[in-house]
């Protein structure tokens, strides 16, 4: 997904709009694993969410990162690749949502 957002700022014409449609199938692929990993992380892993029972303010990282998986889609559609790009980025450097990380321990 990251790739295809980078490579279409970066083309035009036709490759460019063949690589629309890798960004947006790409989107609902990782959008799909990012909620079967983390609904499997809550259900299965329950010590996954001691963190925030402990702490209730990390929920914000969580809630970014929802945000800026959405938003990715949401530059796409606008028609600002820049902004989806650096949401993108933004999904990389993310503890992955706290969630996700407590389902590897």
């Amino acid at each position: 997904m990251h790739g295809s957002i980078y490579l279409y700022m970066k083309t035009e014409g036709e490759l460019q709009q063949r690589l629309y449609g890798w960004m947006k199938g790409t989107w609902y692929v990782y959008l799909a694993l990012f909620v079967v990993v983390t609904i499997w992380s809550t259900l299965f892993v329950p010590a996954s969410l001691q963190h925030f029972r402990d702490t209730p303010v990390l929920w914000v990282v969580p809630l970014l990162n929802i945000v800026a998986i959405a938003n990715i889609m949401r530059g796409d559609q606008t028609g600002t690749p820049f902004y989806a790009f650096i949401s993108s980025c933004l999904t990389i450097v993310s503890p992955g949502g706290p969630v996700q990380r407590g389902a590897l321990s």
